[in-house]
């Protein structure tokens, strides 16, 4: 996979702060009412559903600035030809696999993740803050994961 949309997983990894982002978030979708179906409340696709359901715009304005753009910006990151060609790298040293596909094979992604990000941007007045020295990135994650097992 190139990346996962869950966001939470994106920005904390498997950090108890996600638990925590999962708790309050599954609180979120309950008083909104908003079905999370069999992803997990962190999913990009709940996350977006829930926003216009939110009655407290302070709270939805953060959910915004704090988590969903953020992990956006990394998840559309993930889709940089050097991240895939390194998670590939991992593959297929872990698995001893062949892959063999076009540069842009899954990248049919990033277009439209790249509309939401811009949408969302617009509506929110969102201003992408000065980069951070945060290296959690969904490449690491799975780099370090294969490296565990």
């Amino acid at each position: 996979a190139i990346t996962t949309l869950d966001v939470g997983y994106v920005l904390f990894g498997d950090d108890y702060k996600r638990g925590e982002l999962l708790v309050n978030l599954n609180r979120e979708h309950r008083e909104a009412a908003n079905e999370c179906s069999d992803e997990l409340a962190d999913n990009l696709f709940n996350l977006l559903s829930l926003l216009p359901k939110m009655q407290n715009h302070s709270i939805r304005d953060e959910l915004v600035e704090i988590i969903i753009m953020p992990g956006l910006i990394k998840i559309i990151n993930e889709f940089d030809t050097k991240n895939i060609s390194l998670k590939n790298k991992v593959y297929k040293k872990q698995y001893k696999t062949i892959i063999e596909q076009s540069e842009d094979f899954g990248r049919i992604f990033l277009i439209p993740l790249m509309v939401v990000y811009k949408i969302i941007e617009n509506d929110f007045g969102y201003i992408k803050p000065i980069e951070e020295n945060n290296k959690n990135n969904f490449t690491d994650a799975i780099t370090s994961e294969i490296e565990i097992d």
